[in-house]
């Protein structure tokens, strides 16, 4: 029964990204791909256990700032 309630909360996040609600917040990048020449972004949400990835267009658009820390969160510095 809790497998039905997470395909719901996965369809119901998809919906939301698609129309472009922004009752659907993105808790973080967990990582970048390039998919048929264009870099997408998997996305993990707040208050769903789902994973979208999504067009590097769009997030960057919607939500420049969980970009931003991916970003900061993945570069290393050598000194």
């Amino acid at each position: 029964m809790s497998h039905r309630k997470s395909k719901k909360n996965t369809n119901c996040v998809t919906n939301h990204v698609q129309s472009g609600s922004q009752n659907s917040e993105p808790e973080k990048v967990i990582d970048a791909m390039l998919i048929y020449g264009n870099i997408n972004y998997l996305i993990k949400w707040k208050d769903v256990d789902t994973v979208v990835i999504l067009k590097s267009e769009v997030v960057i658009n919607k939500w420049p700032q969980v970009v931003i820390r991916y970003f900061e969160r993945i570069t290393v510095f050598i000194k």
